[in-house]
């Protein structure tokens, strides 16, 4: 346990330097990372480590395509809850969203459209999901597992998975003042449009 101090000392400054400055780090060559996710915060983050001159990372994606929680769900009615002129990231500004609200089939375009941008797909592993990842404290090193039986070697890990991805409850209940109007089963109409984005 003594590595956690020197760990996360070493990976704050990494953060802070990816961040917190435009200027590009020193020595990148050096060093690798390992992206868990191409959602929102994976994309982002991957940007990020390109604007720094950091370039060899990789991203692993559990999925077939980009996107995150966008990509994964396609239930009716899907859209974002906040404007959606706040899903363009200051880098990437997208000024001619249909609607305040956009469609989660919208939302997931504009993330395929980043990756695509920014050459992110090259980097990116698809149907790729992490059995483990383990520090490995001689070597100062993460070892990460994945679906596929590869073994991964990287200085930084960063999680970026999200927490939209699954679903906790497969029936919604609509209430008010207590009073159950109706109950869905989403369960069935998740499983009835989940591939329609393709």
């Amino acid at each position: 346990m003594a590595w956690i101090t020197p760990f996360f000392v070493r990976f704050y400054a990494f953060i802070r330097a990816l961040f917190l400055s435009t200027k590009p780090l020193k020595n990148a060559e050096n060093y690798s990372c390992i992206i868990v996710g191409a959602g929102a915060a994976g994309l982002n983050t991957a940007v990020q480590l390109q604007k720094t001159g950091f370039k060899n990372f990789t991203i692993l994606e559990k999925q077939k395509t980009v996107g995150g929680t966008w990509a994964a769900n396609s239930y009716p009615g899907l859209a974002c809850d906040v404007y959606s002129h706040y899903y363009s990231f200051s880098y990437f500004l997208k000024h001619d969203w249909p609607r305040m609200a956009s469609s989660g089939r919208e939302l997931h375009l504009y993330f395929k459209k980043l990756a695509e941008h920014f050459g992110l797909n090259d980097k990116i592993k698809f149907n790729t999901e992490v059995k483990s990842a383990i520090w490995n404290e001689e070597s100062k090193v993460w070892e990460v597992t994945t679906s596929a039986g590869e073994l991964l070697r990287a200085n930084f890990l960063v999680g970026a998975t999200g927490f939209y991805l699954y679903r906790q409850l497969s029936k919604v209940m609509i209430s008010f003042s207590s009073l159950i109007i109706e109950v869905f089963d989403l369960e069935n109409k998740a499983n009835e449009t989940n591939n329609s984005l393709e």
